[in-house]
């Protein structure tokens, strides 16, 4: 079975900008005809000691090619949004493919790599 979901986008915005990013999320949402929904896209809070409060969100979601061109040409190049971060993997060999930082592409890349370069830790939910 072939799928249309070949990349995976690791991304950050500013917890400021956080709704608009998710806006954004739901018009590539609409263009790229996914049954997704993407109202909640950035639901990851970030923060650079892993305690509240949040001053990033992050998303670590599948893409299609299309989504993936949408988020690096429309999104963050075209519209720079500031403290914003993203990183497009290849979904089956881990490989990067594009980024909208200084990292150099073609090397393997996770999500915590997706953190380390920002400088930030997920928030974890306190345990009762």
């Amino acid at each position: 079975m072939i799928t249309e979901w070949t990349q995976r986008g690791f991304m950050i915005v500013a917890g400021g900008i956080r709704n608009n990013a998710n806006l954004e999320a739901q018009t590539i949402q609409a263009v790229n005809e996914t049954a997704i929904d993407q109202a909640n896209t950035f639901s990851v809070p970030l923060s650079p000691t892993g305690n509240e409060p949040a001053t990033h969100y992050g998303c670590n979601s599948a893409l299609k090619s299309g989504m993936a061109d949408a988020w690096a040409n429309s999104f963050f190049n075209g519209h720079p949004i500031p403290s914003s971060r993203y990183f497009i993997i290849d979904a089956f060999t881990g490989i990067l493919l594009d980024t909208n930082t200084n990292q150099v592409t073609g090397v393997r890349w996770a999500w915590q790599d997706t953190l380390s370069n920002a400088n930030l830790q997920v928030i974890e939910p306190e345990t009762p």
